[in-house]
């Protein structure tokens, strides 16, 4: 009976042996699965980065030009109304003093307050 026993412990070690060796080689297989996923992340992130530098340069140029582009707008607007009160002042003259009269006085009272 113990010869019996002694084989049926050796089967069962053996079983148990294999089994251990299945499971070293699937945590191997997922130790190495997981190194190329994170591999695989890394080189997405650090693309991903590369790719946000580069819309966030085009959109900050795009916002220089357009940035520019309304100063200088507004440039020449400006320098065609102050073109525009220097015509009307050298057409009416005694108007333009009247007004500028009326805005001094308006100011002056309002600052008093």
């Amino acid at each position: 009976m113990a010869a019996s026993a002694d084989k049926v412990l050796a089967e069962h070690l053996e079983i148990i042996r294999a089994d251990i060796a299945s499971l070293t080689k699937t945590v191997s297989q997922l130790a190495a699965d997981t190194a190329r996923i994170q591999t695989s992340l890394k080189q997405r992130v650090g693309n991903a980065a590369k790719s946000a530098v580069g819309a966030g340069e085009a959109i900050l140029n795009e916002a220089e030009k357009l940035g520019g582009e309304a100063m200088h707008a507004t440039a020449r607007g400006a320098t065609a109304v102050v073109d525009a009160v220097e015509v009307q002042i050298k057409r009416n003259p005694l108007i333009a003093v009247l007004i500028a009269l009326g805005l001094g006085v308006a100011i002056r009272l309002l600052s008093r307050k």
